[in-house]
């Protein structure tokens, strides 16, 4: 991270006036130049002296300009920080690791730059705004950078059925950005379009980081929209990061105008082989996948190349990588693992040393990684990962519901949808929606189908078979979105 620290301070003194970061909120676009986002990190390093005991901060992060400049002020600071995207809906649950582990402040805002929202209404910390910390005294160009005591937790689905928080060294997260620079070539010439939250690995690492390394100019949108990515494309846009899903709703929108684009990653789920198809005729160019994870950082990818990647390969060994395709799953070593989780009780070691396994099944032919099958414990929902045991849990902490299973299927468009069995009465079906959307992300409500009993086997499971069968006589039930 110091390196990066370092690099930005380079580019600025080179290309003062250069956009460093662009910008999309409320359908405008602002403009952050090398020299401000500089200044903004200086101030973000020294705009709130944390007392020892604040040193672990909880941070939400928007997809702005402003939430790059705290967070990499306060990695500079050498700040233990936990990243989370805004409107996380684990901020709201009680019972969330978030809510359990030792965090001294809280970091958020709204579009007024104040830390708000139902959901952190109630979090025992000290709170601060973007602007508490981008208020502060300008720090000289030149002090020694601190970064390498930093660590970055990041939140993931894992493993045990509810979320962990995975713990890297800045260091790590640095090496990682360097590596997509590398085999990505990414350049000072280039504009990397992020459609994904920069909280997650793929956006911080694949995005922020290593396009700030490179002196490339990173462009942000504050949500998800069509009108935004082709304006974006219009503008110059060379590289773009998204799922699955935003291939899938690209491909099915009209082509986008005449653009610059070189390089288009993928990840967050599988990309399918019609899908990526689909995406080179609107784009033209050819998809690349990405596989990794947030425990491991980048595993694989697809050097862009003429011919279609085979089916079910997502690509090469990234720089630093070792695996084995064992009987039981992939297992991997790189050089960017996390050092462990952090837990209730305190960090608990990764206990890596002699490689993460990953849980996919998998096969590796003349170098080439192939995917054989994927652990389904998680429902993939356009690339975000839902704990169907999470959601399950807290639609029955309504008090109209007797029983529920929360399960997966897939939308006529390919995609995974979150559904929810439940035993309840059908006239509280509003109230349930509602109880799901106080506490739930928008990507997380499930489809609720009302049924009289779930249908188990001896050994007390749900029968899922049986129990799709029988959802046919019982009839979805979901409030219209939201805008």
């Amino acid at each position: 991270m110091n390196d990066l620290l370092v690099a930005m301070e380079r580019h600025a003194a080179e290309r003062p006036d250069a956009v460093a970061v662009r910008a999309f909120s409320r359908g405008a676009w602002t403009d952050t130049s090398w020299r401000q986002l500089v200044t903004l990190v200086q101030k973000a390093a020294s705009g709130v002296r944390l007392p020892r005991e604040h040193a672990r901060v909880l941070l939400v992060l928007d997809n702005s300009a402003h939430a790059v400049a705290v967070l990499l002020g306060l990695l500079r600071a050498g700040a233990d920080v936990i990243c989370v995207e805004r409107d996380n809906s684990h901020l709201g649950d009680p019972r969330s690791v978030l809510r359990q582990v030792d965090v001294g402040a809280l970091i958020m805002c709204d579009d007024a730059g104040h830390p708000t929202g139902s959901a952190s209404a109630d979090l025992p910390f000290a709170r601060y705004s973007y602007a508490d910390l981008l208020s502060g005294p300008q720090e000289e160009t030149s002090r020694p950078a601190t970064a390498g005591t930093a660590t970055v937790h990041q939140l993931t689905s894992g493993s045990t059925g509810e979320p962990r928080i995975v713990r890297h060294t800045a260091a790590s997260i640095g090496r990682g950005g360097a590596i997509y620079q590398e085999i990505f070539d990414y350049q000072p010439v280039d504009r990397i379009l992020l459609t994904v939250p920069q909280a997650h690995s793929f956006g911080m690492v694949g995005g922020v980081v290593a396009g700030l390394l490179s002196g490339a100019g990173i462009v942000l949108l504050d949500t998800f929209s069509l009108t935004a990515v082709h304006s974006a494309l219009a503008d110059g846009v060379t590289v773009m990061l998204g799922t699955p899903l935003v291939y899938r709703l690209l491909a099915a929108a009209p082509p986008p105008p005449d653009h610059q684009l070189r390089l288009a990653l993928s990840s967050g789920g599988p990309l399918s082989a019609d899908l990526a198809d689909a995406a080179e005729r609107t784009l033209g160019l050819r998809v690349s996948q990405v596989y990794g994870s947030t425990e491991t950082g980048i595993i694989a990818f697809q050097p862009p190349r003429a011919e279609p990647w085979p089916a079910q390969a997502v690509g090469i060994a990234a720089p630093g990588v070792t695996w084995q395709a064992r009987p039981e799953g992939l297992v991997v070593t790189t050089s960017t693992m996390f050092t462990g989780y952090l837990e209730p009780g305190g960090v608990t070691p990764s206990g890596a040393a002699d490689g993460y396994a990953i849980g996919d099944l998998a096969r590796i032919d003349e170098g080439v990684l192939y995917l054989t099958g994927r652990k389904d414990t998680f429902i993939n929902v356009g690339g975000r990962k839902v704990n169907p045991a999470r959601v399950g849990r807290i639609v029955l902490a309504h008090p109209a519901v007797r029983d529920v299973h929360v399960f997966a299927l897939d939308s006529p468009s390919g995609e995974q949808e979150v559904h929810a069995a439940v035993v309840a009465p059908a006239e509280d079906a509003a109230r349930i929606t509602a109880h799901c959307r106080d506490r739930l992300a928008r990507y997380e409500v499930p489809r609720v189908h009302f049924v009289t009993r779930l249908p188990r086997s001896a050994l007390g499971k749900v029968d899922l078979s049986r129990l799709l069968a029988e959802l046919p006589s019982a009839a979805p039930s979901r409030l219209p979105e939201t805008p």
